[in-house]
């Protein structure tokens, strides 16, 4: 009898130690980050809800003022993709 593997059983390439899951192998390195980012995440959300909560309120002035460059950058984009 020879040993075959199953026609759907998953295989896993890659050095032991990788996870299998779905079609993509994690490493510890790929699970560490994840734990990171989610742990920045953690620690950032609350300090950023206290930033909106005591922030000034925008004048119309204000937002003219961050509005107008945005437009500018718009129309040089708009611009250079009608010169292509």
């Amino acid at each position: 009898m020879s040993r075959r593997r199953e026609r759907n059983a998953p295989r896993c390439p890659g050095p032991p130690g990788h996870l299998r899951i779905g079609t993509r192998n994690l490493d510890w390195m790929t699970i560490g980050s994840a734990f990171l980012v989610g742990l920045m995440l953690v620690l950032l959300l609350p300090r950023a809800r206290q930033m909106l909560k005591e922030s000034p309120k925008g004048s119309p002035k204000d937002w003219m003022g961050a509005l107008l460059p945005l437009g500018a950058v718009v129309l040089f984009v708009i611009l250079l993709m009608a010169m292509v």
